[in-house]
């Protein structure tokens, strides 16, 4: 692993940077790669002092973070740094995707719950001739009714 950052005897800072921003590089590689004594040689000062709160990380300031090796500081305490910061904004949940999910869950099922209630609303269809029993060739217009209106019959007794 340590080869891959030094070629020709020059240390890779930014490859290393950007291997602990995208989480190639964990703490504890860091710390094996800071005790080699070729990268440790090519240190830039002994400290980070541009260090910002929490509340202030997330993935801009990640990026700002991960090309300041190359300009100002790779020292120990940068890189340190650097892996906490892209841990906390890497494992940080997403709280707008998990928004939209539970929202397009609820959208869902507040659609199936409609359709079900519009469907068990609709009118029955009406049978078809044959399942009551009528000859399909016989025509019976829909504005007569089969019913008629029938005088009682008188009770004789």
């Amino acid at each position: 692993m340590d080869n891959e950052y030094i070629v020709n005897g020059e240390v890779q800072s930014n490859k290393i940077a950007m291997d602990i921003k995208y989480r190639i590089l964990k703490r504890h590689d860091i710390e094996r790669l800071c005790r080699d004594t070729r990268i440790s040689a090519s240190f830039i000062g002994s400290g980070f002092n541009k260090k910002r709160p929490k509340q202030a990380w997330d993935k801009s300031y990640l990026d700002l973070l991960s090309y300041v090796a190359v300009a100002e500081s790779f020292n120990r305490d940068y890189l340190l740094y650097l892996d906490e910061v892209a841990d906390f904004v890497t494992s940080k949940p997403k709280i707008g995707k998990l928004v939209i999910a539970i929202f397009l869950v609820f959208l869902v099922l507040v659609a199936g719950i409609a359709i079900a209630i519009m469907s068990s609303r609709t009118e029955p269809e009406k049978p078809h001739p044959v399942q009551i029993g009528i000859p399909e060739d016989i025509w019976i217009p829909e504005s007569e009714t089969l019913e008629h209106d029938y005088p009682e019959a008188e009770d004789n007794e």
